[in-house]
């Protein structure tokens, strides 16, 4: 609970990098988890957002993470993101439009 209240209060004060410090490794099914992802959301560092937030745990972490690569991200990680399941399982639109659009930009 500790580790929640601090880094509540480090996205408070927009100290993104401290914040993303003390969340790296929270596990996908935690209360952290969408702390971690609004971190690096704000602190827009795509090649963090993919080793962090790998493998995506929902949708809004699968398009945050289709972004990145959209972003900076490899041939390589293009495919691997568009092989999970997560992706190739999915109805929701925002998925849908993000594995078109990182098929389309960087998986071939």
């Amino acid at each position: 609970a500790f580790k929640l209240e601090t880094a509540e209060q480090l996205l408070g004060t927009k100290r993104w990098k401290e914040a993303i410090a003390l969340l790296a490794g929270t596990p996908p099914d935690s209360l952290g988890r969408p702390l971690l992802a609004r971190a690096l959301s704000e602190n827009g560092d795509p090649a963090a957002t993919i080793s962090l937030l790998w493998p995506p745990a929902n949708p809004a972490e699968a398009v945050q993470i289709g972004d990145a690569i959209l972003q900076n991200g490899t041939q390589e990680q293009a495919v691997q993101f568009l092989a999970l399941d997560i992706i190739n399982k999915r109805t929701d639109a925002s998925v849908l439009e993000m594995a078109r659009r990182v098929r389309e930009r960087r998986a071939r």
